[in-house]
């Protein structure tokens, strides 16, 4: 057996256990006289997000499909990092927030105090970030307002990248050492990590974080404790030395593989900045993505262990997603921006303690996951918030779902799309050009239909516009 197949059984044989023990535990309280009833504590909170991972990715991470062991049929609304982050962070479509590109900090900044980390410890929570927060969050930026203790990477203040990200960078660190309070920038490697590999780093720091959590000298109150621990993989072609060389699963790329006959996709599309014939960069791309994704299996591996060690294992609930997907040759595209399936669609798994293996097929998004963290926080207040709490959901008591979702890019492409159950539909803001795709028939995006269903465009679109105003 593997090592992280042990530690998964080992959990499992935990939890077994402390069933059977809350059980007795249960027994004897029926026999014991009645007293005053106690409010259940209130659940821990972990958000793993890794970055450019998209969907259907997950063979090489066999701990992150134990531990987040319920899946959704997960999309961004955003197909771009900074933009989809802000979303995360507040439950708002990308228009809301102001976030349109990678270089928009500035507008995250200024609703900061209306966002995530502020609402949780309005909740009581003792709160935790650790990772990549957003683009453009500089040496130059405060720490962000809502965290107890925060390690995030910065940027340069021109917005580029300090080193490689994964080998190298810079990362400011807001935290409590038991005696003194400290906000400073670190650079890594560094004497005390001399072969620094950033995905190894943060997952140490998150696990010292679940430690605090657990540490009277820390969290004095025993508060509940929410911890954020956002990767820089697999966005990358630089894994870990120890996984240079990795299995990776054979890659059989779809029929929309450097697509024979774009004719019937729009100008834009036909001339995108993307574009790319280089199919060995590809490749390489391909294998350096799932060799990236050990290193985030071992740092979900490694945050479970520290939950379980610090006896936190019956009451901690997590999420497990991607920022956005990334294309490898789909319609001839590299990278991300665009509204086909490979750019939207992304990981996403949900743990919660005892809750048996479970695929949801209806559509949950990114702006889900704050409204959700805020259920299971006890938070009634809606927050303005465009997406809905998944709890119903994944409890089985949704009486109605979504049935569509507004995709909007503002960044090297101008486009709004709204992606249903059944069709993908894309509106480019300067031409008016359209796309349909019937996902149905065609789950490639392989034929354009747009002209031949005016109505079924003028429904869409329509929908997508009320989305647009909301």
């Amino acid at each position: 057996m593997s090592c992280r197949a042990w530690h998964v059984s080992v959990r499992l044989v935990a939890f077994r256990a402390l069933v059977c023990a809350l059980l007795l535990c249960a027994v004897l309280f029926l026999a014991a006289p009645a007293r005053a009833t106690v409010a259940p504590a209130k659940p821990n909170l972990i958000f793993v997000l890794s970055d450019d991972q998209r969907a259907g990715t997950l063979s090489v991470m066999p701990a992150t499909r134990a531990d987040f062991n319920i899946g959704l049929n997960g999309f961004v609304t955003t197909p771009l990092c900074a933009p989809s982050r802000s979303s995360l962070l507040t439950g708002q479509y990308a228009h809301n927030t102001r976030v349109l590109t990678n270089k928009d900090y500035p507008a995250m900044q200024a609703r900061e105090a209306e966002s995530i980390g502020p609402w949780l410890q309005a909740q009581g929570y003792y709160t935790g970030f650790v990772g990549k927060y957003i683009n453009k969050y500089s040496i130059d930026d405060p720490t962000p307002p809502g965290w107890d203790e925060f390690r995030a990477l910065v940027w340069q203040t021109d917005g580029r990248p300090i080193g490689d990200v994964f080998t190298s960078w810079e990362m400011r660190e807001h935290f409590f050492d038991g005696t003194t309070m400290h906000d400073e920038l670190v650079s890594y490697p560094n004497p005390q990590y001399p072969n620094a590999y950033s995905t190894r780093v943060i997952a140490g720091d998150a696990a010292r974080f679940i430690a605090h959590a657990a540490n009277p000298q820390y969290n004095p109150n025993g508060k509940p404790w929410a911890l954020f621990v956002w990767t820089t993989a697999p966005n990358g072609v630089h894994p870990e030395s120890r996984y240079a060389d990795a299995w990776v699963p054979p890659w059989h790329p779809p029929p929309s593989f450097m697509e024979a006959n774009m004719s019937d996709k729009p100008i834009e599309v036909r001339h995108a900045v993307d574009i790319t014939n280089n199919v060995a960069t590809l490749r390489r791309w391909y294998a350096g993505q799932y060799r990236d994704l050990y290193s985030v299996d071992d740092l979900v591996d490694r945050v479970f262990n520290a939950v379980d060690d610090n006896a936190f294992t019956a009451n901690t609930y997590g999420i497990y997603m991607s920022d956005n997907g990334r294309f490898l040759g789909e319609h001839r595209l590299q990278r991300k921006r665009l509204a086909y399936e490979e750019g939207i669609r992304v990981p996403l798994r949900i743990h919660i303690p005892g809750h048996a293996p479970e695929n949801i097929p209806q559509l949950a998004a990114n702006i889900d996951i704050a409204p959700t963290l805020l259920d299971w926080a006890g938070d009634p207040s809606i927050h303005n918030a465009n997406g809905t709490s998944l709890v119903p959901l994944i409890n089985g008591t949704a009486t109605t779902w979504r049935t569509n979702l507004l995709i909007e890019n503002w960044e090297q492409y101008h486009y709004h799309a709204l992606r249903t159950n059944r069709y993908t539909y894309i509106r480019w803001s300067h031409t008016h050009h359209q796309e349909l795709y019937d996902l149905l028939h065609d789950r490639y995006q392989l034929r354009n239909i747009a002209h031949q269903h005016p109505i079924i465009d003028a429904k869409l679109r329509a929908r997508m516009k009320a989305l647009e105003r909301s």
